[in-house]
């Protein structure tokens, strides 16, 4: 495991970086990585543990100390499979529309394998179109996922098959899906904005830090919107509930804005208008 007060000293070429991390990996030893701060170099730490195969996580606070380095260390440093790959039976009656992931394709040559650490998740959303009514509850998708064992190193193939009538019990986490995505999206709006697009003003009038942005700041109040309609019927997630809180802590950086109040002009003859 490396941390980036490591990675932001000494040799930082992500390019030779990035080729060492894959020389580890290849003698199965993983390169996990810690963010810590508000400067650490993102993209750098993303490379190698990418290269690396390892995990990669963000230190934001105090209060993330003991949970990275306590309950989730285990995530950083174990190991459960490894070279991952997914493959996903569709019946003829549907199709792929978007995958909402960094790689997909009708190759498995052209998708890149991923490990799995300890005490971790991840969450897949797909748009699937469809041909036909309502028999289509009774058609089959199946899941195969090959893997390796780490501990035996014997390769490992393991196959699910759901009607698409059960797949739609599982509603939870297709609404828990598009929650995030409606998060990174409103986030990656945020991320392109320029700097001048805040306007010549940059930071707030009464709060220390605010920013005064009043584009911002609806776009703030437009996703806490959706972000609620969304988490409406599963808020008792506890990373539902953790995503909320972090869109509320990011958007308490911009002030509200002070829009100046327009008043019409007094009719003629009325107080204190004078006539002439």
């Amino acid at each position: 495991m490396i941390t980036d007060a490591l990675a932001n000293r000494g040799e930082t070429d992500e390019r030779l970086i990035s080729i060492i991390g894959k020389h580890y990996d290849a003698r199965k030893i993983r390169l996990s990585g810690v963010g810590v701060g508000r400067e650490f170099n993102d993209a750098l730490l993303d490379r190698l543990t990418e290269r690396g195969r390892g995990a990669y996580v963000f230190l934001g606070s105090e209060a993330e100390v003991d949970a990275v380095f306590g309950s989730r260390f285990v995530s950083l440093i174990e190991t459960t499979a490894e070279d991952v790959h997914f493959r996903l039976h569709l019946p003829p009656s549907l199709r792929m529309n978007v995958f909402y992931g960094e790689e997909s394709s009708v190759h498995r040559e052209d998708v890149e394998s991923i490990h799995y650490f300890a005490n971790t998740s991840q969450l897949f959303l797909q748009d699937v179109m469809a041909r036909g009514g309502p028999e289509l509850s009774q058609d089959q998708v199946m899941l195969t996922i090959d893997y390796t064992d780490p501990e035996s190193g014997a390769q490992a193939e393991e196959e699910y098959a759901f009607t698409l009538g059960e797949l739609q019990a599982g509603e939870r986490n297709v609404l828990k899906g598009r929650m995030l995505m409606r998060f990174i999206d409103a986030l990656a709006w945020m991320a392109r904005r320029s700097p001048e697009a805040a306007g010549d003003s940059g930071y707030g009038r009464g709060v220390p830090a605010s920013v005064d942005d009043p584009e911002a700041f609806a776009e703030c109040a437009r996703g806490r919107e959706g972000l609620a309609n969304l988490a409406r019927d599963i808020d008792d997630d506890p990373e539902v509930r953790r995503v909320l809180g972090l869109w509320e802590q990011y958007c308490a950086r911009y002030e509200e804005p002070r829009y100046p109040v327009r008043r019409s002009a007094a009719p003629p003859n009325a107080w204190p208008g004078a006539s002439r």
